[in-house]
């Protein structure tokens, strides 16, 4: 079965999901220090500096490095942290 990555996923770099994300385990911290972010440091088209341009290096193209089940995971991750976002967003726009 494929997995659709959450849209949020087409912005985020793996690193900043792992450090600024509420909710993930450590196990997934791990992995996605352990094998997205050499993957992205390993590819010269997604190279980014301290600020790197939106959507270079994001999760999304190294989707199929992570299991179903982290797949999964992330997703249920972006969607908590896409309602507080909203709702955030719905506070300050008020």
């Amino acid at each position: 079965m494929k997995i659709k990555p959450h849209d949020l996923f087409e912005i985020f770099r793996g690193d900043e999901v792992a450090e600024c994300w509420p909710g993930v385990p450590d196990h997934l911290y791990r992995t996605i220090w352990n094998v997205i972010v050499p993957a992205q440091e390993a590819d010269p088209d997604q190279q980014f500096g301290e600020t790197p341009e939106c959507g270079v290096a994001a999760l999304v193209n190294y989707w199929h490095l992570l299991s179903e089940s982290d797949q999964e995971l992330l997703n249920t991750i972006a969607d908590k942290y896409q309602k507080e976002e909203d709702k955030r967003d719905a506070l300050l726009f008020a």
